[in-house]
């Protein structure tokens, strides 16, 4: 279905029946991620949910317990008061998180429905499905990203703290208001491009987060975080050196730089998409050797689904459109079948409702 949407977004004539096809997209994953019952990390949020208090006033204390941000557990209290069913609660933050990740790649992106076949075919299962305070912060966070552009940073950071609340990560976006008051041109991307490459293979930076971590109070949440994922086995960890995934970041990243000049004036975000591609990037070159990292590059990759689609740009004739949408297609397959391949605990999805 996501396929057959793309062709929706590039012909004109299609595009009336965009919306219709976008809340259709939007219900059937809702439902469908809302109504699983034993993929990766569900168990956890499920008992997350039956033992967490009703006792709003201990919303800090069972935070600390679960090692989960105070926003989710808060939400956890207040539906859990109003009706205890999980399935339920389930259901409600995977269509808030689903419909905000949506209307924003809807804002952002020139081809939204393109952009969404991307964001289900790798981050859908690895984000909604599994790590669900992080899915549901960057729906947040792809809705603050207008107002870095608006040069509203009160309002960005509002949004930014308020996503943190779910999952602590979000604070890592900060910087981008700051950093997308720099124009890049091409020639200094390149430096920066051809500068993470050398990094990457001389430096130990990995190591130097974690002494970073170990500085800050123990108590601290992003102390915790942190130390957790560097001595936690993550998803994807066993990826090495320059990987498939790598290669195809960097081959992005340098497509983005190379075209700068038609891009720009067609994309209105075109600076705030190229700082994030060059986050995501760095993140994906150490997600070898640091677990988080890789944590990282998928939460920066949000930005990939952007980007992708607005190649089209490049091509004039319809028909090498329908070529690249095809191209397009392959990788989507290519992408879900590696997650799948990655962690076989998709395969064995179950549905409670057949």
């Amino acid at each position: 279905m996501g396929c057959i949407a793309g062709y929706f977004d590039v012909f004109k004539n299609l595009r009336k029946y965009r919306k219709l096809i976008l809340y259709a997209i939007i219900i059937i994953l809702t439902i469908f991620v809302a109504s699983r019952s034993n993929t990766p990390d569900y168990l956890n949020y499920k008992k997350a949910f039956t033992e967490v208090s009703t006792n709003i006033s201990d919303v800090f204390i069972e935070a600390k317990k679960t090692n989960m941000e105070v926003g989710y557990i808060f939400l956890n209290i207040i539906f859990k008061n109003i009706i205890n069913n999980f399935e339920l609660f389930s259901f409600f933050i995977a269509f808030i998180t689903i419909f905000l990740t949506f209307k924003a790649y809807e804002k952002l992106s020139i081809y939204p429905l393109i952009s969404i076949l991307i964001y289900i075919s790798y981050l859908f299962l690895l984000q909604p499905m599994t790590q669900i305070r992080n899915a549901l912060a960057l729906s947040i966070i792809l809705n603050a990203l207008v107002y870095v552009e608006k040069k509203q940073l009160l309002k960005y950071i509002l949004m930014v703290f308020f996503a943190s609340l779910f999952h602590i990560s979000s604070i890592i976006f900060l910087p981008v208001f700051f950093f997308n008051k720099i124009k890049l041109n091409k020639e200094v991307s390149y430096i920066i491009f051809f500068s993470l490459i050398i990094l990457l293979l001389s430096s130990n930076f990995n190591i130097l987060i974690l002494k970073f971590a170990k500085i800050l109070p123990r108590e601290n949440i992003i102390s915790r975080k942190i130390i957790y994922y560097y001595y936690s086995q993550s998803y994807g960890s066993g990826l090495e050196g320059f990987s498939v995934r790598v290669l195809l970041s960097m081959f992005i990243l340098f497509l983005t730089i190379f075209f700068e000049g038609i891009l720009r004036k067609k994309l209105k975000y075109y600076n705030l998409i190229l700082i994030l591609l060059f986050g995501s990037f760095f993140f994906r070159l150490y997600s070898s050797h640091f677990s988080i990292m890789l944590r990282l590059a998928n939460v920066f990759g949000v930005i990939e689904p952007i980007i992708l689609p607005s190649f089209l740009l490049l091509f004039k004739n319809r028909f090498l459109k329908l070529i690249y949408i095809m191209l397009l297609d392959a990788y989507c397959f290519f992408s879900m079948f590696s997650v799948l391949k990655a962690d076989p605990r998709f395969l064995e999805y179950k549905n409670i409702l057949f």
